[in-house]
């Protein structure tokens, strides 16, 4: 590109150092770009609002600001509030060469990347090389800008013919398209061809991923393999291992998959969302609050710091207390309701609700809950994923079948193609550990159930007792078992259990007869 071109180009330097800033202007003086063209921003939220205000041709940036947004942050930023055009060109500039940094800037995809101390030289060949590649795919990039996924098919044969030494970056676009819309055939051939043409890490990824998309878990491992080797090892790459691990339903091994990812580009927030919700599926309620928490405080000032983001880290406390020692339980209960307190219901009244009515439960008001929980879901307050989900949860604690399967299929119905596979995989991942809790116990109810009938004109009534209080157990608030464990306790006093825990099951038992009688009555 030609200093005439450059003199045209608007441009944002991002850095917090002063000297940075004057030095970078100063090279892109020499390199044609003019002064009135170039602005600077000393930190993320300056450079959200310059991006806003100012049509940007280039923009360089840190990747390390101390407090606040890092470069990483900052590009998110950018993308999520379509802050940059489609021929916007991003190049980030760092100090720091480890491998930390470089995985996580990878990680995002970045235009370019650039290690200090700068050279002119580099920096005229890196912003000439990201801006030329930018002006000749435009198309290409306003076509996925604007979801016309076919129409994008065919510009990156078209575009091949003209700019034969961006094959590569085609075909490996290509690739993700065909996936993205399904045709997992064609893609699975595209990738077999560039891997036998040239052996590329990205066309033996994209292989192994169409693979998953298959349902063909070994052949996806057997392409994985090598890429752990050495230091072929990416982000990608164990994301892949995961979704593999994931497919084989083994749940620690994909948790382990993601922590490895995020060690490597731990200044990434995502895959803690995702690690946590894995905890859920392997009922491990420290892993999942702990990941969510790291996810929450890496949150705080971007675009994921939401109402939603807030609440479902109550959620998570909710879901992880009966996992949770005794004596932790008093505090966790602060938490939440402190938590709670917290929230804003105008932005989210129903799963707010929700999660009131889920402490009202944990807290023993009963009746309160079950109100509560049955309005939500017949008032059509609830449309996330997450909202679903924490819907069902309560459902079946509550054991009410019909409500529980009604929101497990909302829940489903959210998870949708476009959204990103490892994402939608973890979700499903969620509702199956929902579902296979549910099979769980309703096995287990029918087996004690028919060993009570077998038992039910016996005078044994301690085996009947221990039977009941078996079945209390697997489904505590399931009105037709209390009923009978009541009935049941009015004849015998079971034998060997402390006389308080008797006294406090009762208790339980009939408030939820109390509450469900409202139930039947609806």
């Amino acid at each position: 590109m030609s200093e005439r071109h450059y003199s045209e180009l608007k441009v944002l330097i991002a850095d917090d150092a002063q000297p940075v800033q004057s030095f970078l202007r100063l090279l892109l003086r020499r390199l044609g770009f003019l002064d009135e063209h170039i602005l600077t921003a000393k930190n993320g939220k300056e450079c959200l609002r310059l991006a806003q205000a100012y049509p940007l041709d280039l923009i360089l940036c840190d990747f390390n600001f101390g407090d606040g947004l890092n470069g990483r942050q900052i590009l998110e930023e950018l993308r999520h509030h379509r802050l940059l055009s489609e021929s916007t060109v991003f190049i980030v500039i760092t100090g720091e060469a480890t491998d930390r940094v470089v995985h996580a800037m990878l990680d995002l995809k970045p235009d370019e990347y650039l290690l200090k101390p700068l050279n002119p030289a580099m920096l005229k060949q890196r912003i000439d090389r990201a801006l030329t590649r930018r002006h000749h795919l435009l198309p290409l990039h306003q076509a996925i800008a604007s979801g016309e996924f076919e129409h994008a098919l065919k510009l990156c044969d078209e575009l091949a013919v003209w700019h034969p030494h961006y094959l590569s970056t085609l075909r490996e676009t290509q690739g993700r398209l065909l996936r993205k819309l399904r045709f997992f055939d064609e893609a699975r051939i595209l990738y077999q061809c560039a891997l036998a043409q040239s052996g590329a890490d990205w066309a033996r990824l994209g292989l192994a991923n169409t693979h998953l998309d298959l349902g063909e878990a070994e052949e996806a491992l057997a392409l994985l393999e090598p890429l752990m080797e050495g230091k072929r090892a990416t982000v990608d790459a164990l994301d892949c291992l995961s979704r593999y691990a994931l497919s084989t339903l083994r749940i620690p091994d994909s948790i382990a998959h993601l922590q490895a990812a995020h060690r490597l580009a731990s200044d990434t927030s995502h895959r803690e969302g995702l690690i946590s919700d894995l905890c859920y599926c392997a009922d491990d309620a420290m892993g999942m609050v702990k990941a969510y928490d790291a996810y929450y405080l890496k949150s705080k000032g971007t675009f994921r710091d939401t109402v939603f983001t807030r609440l479902n880290r109550v959620r998570r406390l909710l879901m992880g207390y009966p996992l949770l020692p005794e004596a932790e339980r008093p505090q966790c209960l602060q938490l939440i309701t402190a938590l709670l307190a917290k929230l804003d219901a105008t932005e989210a009244k129903g799963p707010i609700q929700l999660a009131k009515a889920h402490l009202l439960l944990l807290t023993g008001r009963i009746k309160e809950a079950v109100a509560l929980t049955l309005a939500i879901g017949r008032n059509g307050m609830l449309n996330h994923f997450y909202d679903w989900q924490h819907l069902a949860h309560l459902m079946l604690t509550l054991s009410f079948d019909e409500e529980f399967r009604r929101a497990m299929t909302e829940a489903r119905a959210r998870l949708t193609p476009q959204q990103e596979e490892l994402n939608v995989e973890v979700r499903a991942a969620m509702l199956a550990h929902l579902e296979a809790q549910y099979e769980g116990k309703m096995g287990a109810l029918e087996r004690l159930y028919g060993q009570w009938q077998g038992a039910a004109h016996s005078l044994d009534h301690q085996l009947r007792l221990q039977l009941l209080m078996a079945m209390h157990h697997s489904a505590p608030y399931l009105s037709p078992v209390c009923e009978k464990l009541l009935a049941e306790l009015r004849i015998a006093w079971p034998q060997g259990m402390p006389r308080q825990q008797v006294l406090a099951i009762e208790q339980q038992c009939q408030k939820v007869v109390a509450a469900l009688s409202q139930k039947r009555a609806a």
